[in-house]
């Protein structure tokens, strides 16, 4: 049986969306451990590290929702598409 195409463009939707969030979190700890080499530890590190990730968060999460609708329709029918009957 085939995946519609609607579920495979929300598969690589998802894909890009779960590569962005892992780079944010791998640039936190580089910040972290920066930090910590740097010789700041404790209060100041937490900030500077939740500071950095939400920079990142934002500056990268800064998009709209993906349309994962598909132009034309499948031979069955896409039953989450609000003019399709059954």
């Amino acid at each position: 049986m085939e995946e519609s195409a609607r579920r495979r463009r929300l598969k690589d939707v998802l894909r890009g969306e779960s590569v962005v969030g892992l780079g944010v979190v791998v640039l936190s700890i580089l910040v972290a451990l920066s930090l910590s080499s740097a010789g700041i530890t404790g209060v100041p590190q937490l900030i500077g590290t939740l500071l950095c990730s939400v920079l990142a968060g934002s500056a990268t999460g800064y998009r709209r929702l993906p349309d994962i609708r598909v132009t034309k329709r499948t031979a069955d029918g896409d039953p989450l598409d609000p003019d399709h009957e059954p």
